[in-house]
């Protein structure tokens, strides 16, 4: 699950699928230096961009995306979708 959020509104994406899946995430500090001189020279004043790759090697892909005004709300789309996580019991847990 990958979470995007701002102030104003939160997006969320959730890749299923059961064969080996890669996720490349780049972001500004991934340029080079000859695109950072060249976005000096050129002025180019375009906002940080941060780009997100998901790669499987098989298998039918199911892809939920969810969107709502704040993060809480997103994660409780994902928890209709995928189920809470019951606690464990205290004897797993504790340190005697």
């Amino acid at each position: 699950m990958t979470l995007c959020f701002r102030v104003t509104h939160t997006a969320s994406i959730f890749w299923l699928n059961a064969a080996e899946t890669w996720v490349d995430i780049l972001g500004p500090a991934d340029q080079n230096v000859v695109s950072s001189i060249v976005n000096f020279v050129s002025g180019s004043t375009a906002p940080p961009q941060i780009e997100s790759h998901f790669m499987s090697e098989s298998g039918i892909i199911d892809t939920f995306f969810m969107l709502g005004p704040n993060p809480k709300d997103v994660f409780q789309q994902y928890r209709k979708l995928t189920g809470s996580t019951p606690l464990p019991q205290a004897s797993v847990i504790l340190f005697c």
